[in-house]
């Protein structure tokens, strides 16, 4: 399980939270990892972050690839990756379509980044026959 991270949408701890986050927590202490989806759209909640044992927070893309063209949006995910950082979460930030929202987030020490700048999305019939 250690290799494998089940990666959660945020709202899924709003919703009967209590309960879904002791799920969790089980499927952590058997070695799953756990990633939080879409960070700081809805049900961003700092109770939630303390009580469940989480991995990774990803950082929604509506502020990632914003991040060169709006203060705002710059701050946010600098204030997410600092808060998430202090509480040993590494961070992933979705919606990286360029060089330069990637060195940005370089250089916020942002811990990994997905998006169109790296590669587009393909059918796995796609992928494994260009990689075979």
């Amino acid at each position: 399980p250690s290799t494998i991270t089940l990666e959660i949408l945020e709202g899924i701890t709003s919703t009967g939270a209590k309960n879904n986050i002791d799920k969790l927590n089980r499927l952590k202490k058997h070695g799953f990892l756990i990633a939080i989806d879409d960070f700081g759209v809805e049900y961003s909640n700092f109770e939630r972050i303390k009580d469940l044992d989480i991995d990774f927070i990803k950082i929604d893309g509506k502020y990632t690839k914003e991040i060169t063209t709006n203060k705002k949006s710059l701050t946010i995910v600098k204030a997410i990756t600092s808060f998430a950082h202090s509480m040993d979460i590494k961070v992933i930030a979705e919606f990286v379509e360029n060089e330069t929202i990637f060195n940005t987030l370089k250089e916020m020490e942002v811990d990994a980044s997905q998006g169109y700048y790296f590669h587009k999305p393909e059918k796995l019939n796609d992928i494994l026959r260009n990689l075979l």
